[in-house]
């Protein structure tokens, strides 16, 4: 049983997810202009998700990058461009003012993201505190550039293709490529991961000898795959997922149980008791997911240009479903998974971050 002075050495699920609040609060926050196509408002629920932030930070640079590829758009005009295609107009002063913002960020996010990173045995705490940071501060100096050039000097001395990107209502096929993208494979493996968390918390059986009560085809119809509608309904992504990820991973557990020639029995029995069954099953399953989102991102970017190709429209506006599924499942799971399943037992949290508060 730790004593106290353990207890305060360790890292609870508290300090790690409340920890991770104010990165994303500084996220949402940030003057970036929009995500996408998606409007200011509906890009702040957005930003909730650090994989978007990321996706977001990704995509903005090489739009920048291939703004610059042409004849005599410096790195300043370039981000001009990008910032005004994003429509990113302050509303507030914290927002206007890069000095406000830089204190509240030293003041706020800067003391979390110290006390976040100087702990032990929270990696995927810090892999989503690394995302928060690392793009607020891609986005940040890529504003701040795009701010160093004025209205009317980028209006007079920009080149005539550069102005074209930013004033035709219907950007040119690889700015519309190069935003969309990104964000639809983030909006995709946010599924999964979120899959991910939501099997760890209902702990669906996953190895062999969890499932050993269901290793005759007789039993499969009780799989408690029920658990999953009380996430899944009106999420599309979230059941083709299920559907071809998950169902086919759990069918062919039985498959394996019901054995063949003495030889296949005798290998599946030392592949149980190695557990080698169990491991590769769990790499099948991490691949499976991933091609899953892989494929889903194509097919789902292709239907709706397909959809929305004469209308001239950008193919990931007016996306509720997405507004739901971030506002709603992001921080539930997040929160259920650090409250149900995290393990502070093997954290260390140095001395000097309790004065961070």
């Amino acid at each position: 049983m730790p004593n106290s002075q353990d207890d305060e050495s360790l890292v609870s699920w508290q300090s790690a997810f409340w920890g991770l609040l104010p990165l994303a609060l500084n996220s949402m926050l940030q003057p970036a202009g929009s995500i996408a196509y998606f409007s200011l408002t509906r890009s702040f629920i957005l930003r909730i998700s650090p994989i978007i932030c990321a996706a977001d930070a990704i995509s903005s640079l090489c739009l920048i990058a291939c703004y610059m590829s042409i004849p005599g758009v410096s790195l300043g005009y370039a981000a001009k461009a990008w910032l005004l295609q994003r429509s990113a107009n302050p509303r507030m002063p914290l927002e206007a003012s890069p000095t406000l913002r830089l204190i509240a960020f030293i003041l706020g996010t800067f003391s979390q993201s110290m006390k976040l990173f100087s702990c032990k045995g929270i990696p995927w705490t810090q892999a989503w505190a690394y995302l928060y940071v690392g793009s607020f501060v891609a986005m940040e100096v890529a504003t701040l550039v795009a701010r160093s050039i004025g209205d009317v000097e980028f209006q007079n001395s920009a080149p005539r293709e550069l102005l074209n990107c930013c004033t035709n209502p219907v950007p040119p096929r690889f700015v519309r490529t190069v935003r969309e993208i990104p964000i639809t494979l983030a909006r995709c493996s946010h599924v999964v991961f979120a899959l991910w968390a939501l099997f760890i918390l209902i702990r669906l059986p996953a190895t062999s000898k969890e499932l050993g009560q269901y290793d005759q085809l007789a039993s499969w119809p009780n799989l408690p795959w029920w658990r999953w509608l009380l996430v899944i309904p009106g999420f599309v992504y979230v059941i083709f997922v299920f559907i071809i990820a998950f169902v086919v991973m759990f069918a062919s557990y039985p498959i394996l149980a019901l054995g063949g020639p003495n030889y296949t029995d005798r290998f599946l029995f030392w592949a149980y008791d190695e557990h080698i069954v169990d491991g590769a099953a769990f790499i099948v399953s991490i691949l499976t997911l991933w091609v899953t989102v892989f494929l889903m991102a194509i097919l789902v970017n292709y239907l709706k240009r397909q959809r929305l190709e004469h209308q001239h429209r950008p193919a990931l506006k007016d996306e509720d479903s997405d507004i739901a599924f971030y506002l709603i499942i992001t921080p539930v799971v997040t929160l259920l998974w650090y409250a149900e399943r995290y393990n502070p037992a093997e954290t260390l949290k140095p001395e000097w971050t309790n004065n961070l508060g």
